[in-house]
């Protein structure tokens, strides 16, 4: 009897394994209603139900939340102990892996989809930013390119991501850069806006239908006019119908930018196949798949009003970052990946089953070896899971806003369009 009980204890294994955020649904209730710190301390008090094997996720919640809430010094802790642990598992044992072959991907740490990885140090590189350390926010935004390289690296030629680069870091680089204003920087300021324009007119358009921010196109045209030369007669060309300050007045004027976190990330859901095989076994392949999550707010307009003289300027948001685009055709890159394997370990399920039938059968009988089979089959189709890991306390979306006014006072009024 021994043997059919197996299963059983595979089971009560597993759900000890598998993390229960179900509480999550009132995070994001929370975030909706703008209670940063009440969803930060709701994750908190639930830790223990992240278990082990989530404890990155745990620390990339919790750096998002306290990054809303506007305490950066603690986000930058949190997302840095969350990348510590990923970088740890990318070099993961043997024994872990193993594990996730014969039983489930839930069985192994969660070391994050590739691109969360980069949006750790996305949101190090704003958390730095709003504490005015600027050369540790340009050491974050760098690590983005650097950090895709190595991933991809690490795929066959025809199963590399699409997402390989970054425009919205790119673009954060070339802010970052004219913050610093040297000479040096201001030339690298030039050609981060370039390549990010001119992944967002390749790349980001083409896979995210994200299209270049005019917002990029008018610091473009700014940088490539104080650089001169053919720079500045090929952008003035392409963009010559922006309106964008020369670098001089530009440096006369007060500079902002605005940032917005825009909607929910999409969540895993399970998708499955079942195949029935000639001797009544069902093998059950499970894969994750992304669900969009709705929201209603399409953008975002800034109203400047200056104290003195009661002149508004206006800022609308543009999207910069469409982490949902991002988060779907990263997962259907590796779906080939993830497919692979599950039908490597369905089978191997299967023909564990077969083999202890066939044992049953000739020891026990014909009953017996039913009985192995049924349970084979039970135990394969509740241990084949999905991993349903994701971080969802990221935004759908980042907005960016910039405007230039005169140095002064200023009301500054935000409104959400829908």
């Amino acid at each position: 009897m021994k043997s059919y009980l197996l299963p059983v204890a595979i089971l009560l294994f597993l759900a000890s394994c598998a993390p229960d955020l179900r509480f999550h649904h009132k995070v994001d209730q929370m975030v909706a209603d703008g209670d940063y710190q009440g969803a930060y301390a709701l994750v908190e008090e639930n830790r223990e139900e992240y278990t082990e094997n989530s404890a990155a996720l745990f620390y990339a919640d919790t750096g998002t939340l306290a990054h809303y809430a506007g305490r950066p010094e603690e986000s930058i802790e949190m997302l840095l102990q969350a990348e510590k642990i990923i970088e740890e598992l990318y070099t993961t044992s043997i024994s872990k892996e193993a594990t996730t072959f014969i039983v489930n991907d839930t069985m192994a740490p969660y070391k994050g989809e590739d691109f969360e990885n980069v949006m750790l140090n996305l949101f190090l590189a704003l958390d730095y930013l709003e504490i005015g350390e600027i050369d540790e926010a340009l050491v974050e935004a760098r690590k983005v390119d650097s950090k895709l390289n190595l991933i991809n690296s690490s795929y066959p030629p025809d199963k590399k991501n699409r997402y390989n680069e970054d425009a919205f870091v790119r673009y954060l680089m070339g802010i970052l850069y004219e913050i610093s204003g040297s000479m040096e920087d201001l030339n690298d300021a030039f050609i981060s806006y370039e390549n990010a324009e001119q992944i967002y007119a390749g790349n980001y358009w083409l896979n995210y239908k994200t299209p270049v921010p005019i917002s990029l196109e008018k610091n473009l045209l700014t940088m490539a006019g104080f650089m001169g030369g053919e720079e500045f007669r090929s952008y003035k060309k392409k963009y010559g119908s922006t309106n964008a300050l020369s670098l001089s007045d530009k440096q006369q004027k007060a500079e902002l930018y605005f940032i917005h976190y825009n909607g929910k990330s999409p969540e895993k859901v399970a998708g499955a196949i079942y195949a029935p095989m000639p001797d009544g076994y069902v093998m059950k392949i499970v894969f994750p798949q992304y669900r969009l999550r709705p929201y209603n707010i399409r953008s975002s307009i800034i109203r400047l009003t200056d104290m003195e003289t009661g002149k508004t300027t206006k800022a609308k948001t543009e999207l910069g970052e469409n982490i949902a685009a991002i988060a779907v055709e990263s997962l259907e890159n590796r779906k080939v990946r993830i497919a692979a394997k599950a039908i490597a370990r369905a089978t191997a399920k299967y023909l564990a089953t077969k083999e202890a039938k066939r044992i049953a059968k000739k020891e026990q009988g014909e009953l017996a070896a039913d009985f192995v089979g049924l349970l084979g089959n039970i135990a394969a189709a509740v241990t084949e899971q999905a991993d349903l890991r994701c971080w969802k306390t990221l935004p759908a979306e980042i907005r960016i806003g910039t405007c230039n006014v005169d140095p002064g006072s200023y009301k500054i009024v935000a409104s959400l369009l829908n």
